[in-house]
């Protein structure tokens, strides 16, 4: 039963011979309506502040799942980054010991070198030697 201030403030009642004071019964029912009239202000302000709050907290909720949205795209693009930095490192590596070897195949190409010119150029001396010792003796004869 839905029952307003105005329905309270207008509701007659019967006059019987020994009845009720029909001043006290309106003062009372007035009253009645006045508290009506304050609960029914009071839950319609309530019903308004709840639906400012349900909009707040959806928008709320719709700052919170971006930012959700965010922190995974920010997390996926972190870990995407590492795996690029890690592979590009990896390459770096590779290259770099791909390069040792060939500078390390390098070096001994030219310490072989080397020693092969060391070698002639003894063995040069060492026949220049014998041919002059060969001069000295045929000279000396």
């Amino acid at each position: 039963m839905n029952i307003t201030p105005i329905d309270i403030r207008k509701q007659e009642f019967r006059h019987t011979f020994r009845g009720y004071d029909p001043e006290e019964v309106r003062a009372y029912l007035d009253a009645v309506a006045s508290e009506l009239e304050e609960l029914k202000h009071e839950t319609q302000t309530a019903r308004e502040a709840a639906k400012l709050l349900e909009e707040r907290l959806g928008h709320y909720r719709l700052i919170e799942q971006n930012l959700q949205d965010a922190a995974l795209t920010v997390q996926k693009a972190l870990d995407e980054t590492r795996r690029q930095a890690e592979k590009e490192a990896e390459l770096i590596l590779r290259d770099a010991q791909q390069q040792a070897q060939a500078d390390a195949r390098e070096l001994e190409l030219q310490r072989q070198s080397h020693f092969a010119r060391q070698r002639a150029l003894l063995k040069s001396q060492a026949d220049f030697l014998e041919a002059m010792e060969a001069d000295a003796k045929i000279a000396g004869a």
